[in-house]
């Protein structure tokens, strides 16, 4: 064995110790975690096994932002290709449409006074303080992954440390309530284990297609802002999207915009 492999090997076994450690004294709790994600996601059937949406599916939001005693509203669609290609298109309250298309890693941001689509993160603005990564629902599993678990006041606490690169927060708390099993607040943390965004999960509703969906109820904690994000499901169906929009070009996007206007 050489050192390079000595030493990525004594890596491992320090990582599987320490998540060892997280666990030990709870080993019921973690597999209650785990199988209480598992539903949340299997309730709402938005996501395939390996996390991301599913293919051909359209998913309407309507958004509101609620700050200073103001409030703005946007109607947003997403349409998903499969689990790692999408196209949002967020309409404001005075008719004008942005779209955003999602492969992979990279995004992309178009409005019709663009020549050009601009690439972008998900944690662009979408409208006020909410974000694409916010229309796209946070993937437990895609994302994250599961480092402890325990039984609380509130309910079950979930701590998810990130796994990649795909999440701007560091680690994510996530709280079942402990009547209902819900998944009820998830705490966004920074870097430094400090809570920066928290939302609220509820309450759940059953659409068409017996998909059970929470409404969102977002908070950003920074200094300076007093913004509140709401997101909620209003409908879901499966629509055949065409191939020839999920493009990163003025011509494919401008198109788009055109044909989603249509299905608000």
């Amino acid at each position: 064995m050489n050192e390079r492999t000595r030493l990525r090997v004594a890596a491992i076994a320090a990582f599987v110790t320490a998540a060892s450690a997280l666990a030990q004294g709870a080993p019921e709790a973690l597999e209650r975690a785990e199988a209480l994600v598992g539903r949340f996601y299997s309730q709402q059937r938005l996501a395939g096994p390996g996390g991301g949406l599913l293919e051909d599916m359209m998913l309407a939001q309507e958004l509101t932002v609620s700050e200073a005693g103001k409030e703005r509203r946007s109607r947003v669609l997403l349409f998903s290709k499969n689990p790692d290609t999408c196209l949002v298109y967020v309409a404001d309250e005075r008719g004008q449409a942005t779209a955003y298309l999602r492969r992979g890693d990279d995004t992309w941001i178009y409005r019709d006074t663009l020549r050009l689509p601009l690439k972008v993160s998900r944690a662009q603005a979408v409208l006020g303080e909410a974000n694409l990564g916010d229309l796209l629902g946070i993937d437990l599993w895609g994302d994250f992954e599961i480092v402890g678990a325990s039984d609380g006041a509130e309910g079950l606490l979930m701590d998810f440390s990130r796994s990649g690169t795909g999440s701007p927060y560091a680690s994510v708390r996530v709280i079942a309530d402990a009547a209902t099993g819900d998944l009820a607040r998830i705490e966004y943390k920074g870097t430094g284990g400090q809570t920066i965004r928290e939302a609220a999960l509820g309450p759940y509703a059953t659409l068409e297609g017996g998909h059970r969906v929470p409404a969102w109820t977002i908070r950003n904690l920074r200094i300076g802002t007093s913004a509140v994000t709401t997101i909620r499901y209003t409908r879901i169906a499966y629509v055949a999207i065409p191939d020839a929009f999920f493009k990163p070009e003025a011509v494919a996007l401008g198109q788009f915009l055109i044909w989603a206007k249509g299905r608000l």
